[in-house]
């Protein structure tokens, strides 16, 4: 949780959410609050069209089925039906970002958190841009790995594994820390009581966070490119 004021991101306090009664929960808290968070907004519109599923992105959101396995199944059918190398298509801010395909279930499951998050920030009238207006409680769509490679270049900073988490993983977070507390290319400087602790969590989730943050401050202050597809969404970058 943090505070913008004018060119310095304040993080005043960490939240730790354990399960998704405590994400409803903290999604409700009063505004006006402006919020990044690590989960795609939407899906190709290569898949939506090819699916045929509404193009317009709240009836896309809405339509969704309830069941997480017939979305597995949704996406398994989809996949199974095309040739390799034609499966798991990209957003166009995907290849910006360099992120992986949104509708990919392992590895990094981003089609499960797509289909666990964003229907809940809709059912708690969370506004995320740009597919929507700005409201009270508004989201961007973040992603800390993206953030990483501007600060500090296309370097590991940390791993769930213990086995895989490393010096270098710690020296990584420490020079990004460093980065972030001076200006930088998203044109902000970040202030922490307790930087320590981004350096210290070797899962990166702590300075993910302050990450998230950031780039949402930084949308904040410069919005988004005029011409991106809004059933598709944007990650926004310097």
């Amino acid at each position: 949780m943090g505070e913008l004021e004018g060119s310095q991101l304040r993080i005043q306090s960490e939240v730790k959410i354990t399960d998704w009664a405590e994400f409803d929960a903290f999604l409700r808290c009063p505004g006006p609050w402006f919020g990044g968070f690590d989960l795609p907004f939407s899906q190709s519109r290569k898949f939506i069209e090819n699916s045929g599923l509404p193009t317009d992105w709240e009836a896309f959101i809405d339509q969704l089925p309830p069941e997480k396995l017939t979305w597995r199944k949704q996406l398994a059918d989809y996949t199974r039906e095309r040739v390799a190398g034609d499966r798991h298509h990209l957003r166009t801010t995907d290849a910006h970002c360099r992120s992986c395909s949104p509708q990919m279930q392992y590895g990094v499951p981003v089609a499960m958190m797509f289909w666990e998050g964003v229907p809940r920030l809709r059912r708690a009238d969370v506004r995320c841009l740009p597919m929507q207006t700005p409201g009270e409680r508004t989201a961007i769509e973040a992603y800390p790995g993206a953030v990483m490679d501007i600060l500090i270049g296309e370097r590991k900073y940390k791993s769930d594994t213990p086995k895989k988490q490393t010096c270098c993983h710690r020296c990584n977070r420490e020079r990004a820390v460093r980065v972030i507390q001076s200006e930088n290319r998203f044109g902000l400087t970040v202030i922490a009581a307790d930087f320590t602790a981004m350096i210290d969590d070797p899962t990166g989730d702590t300075l993910d966070a302050a990450l998230c943050a950031l780039q949402a401050a930084y949308a904040y202050q410069n919005g988004f490119p005029a011409e991106i597809d809004l059933l598709e969404g944007w990650i926004p970058l310097p």
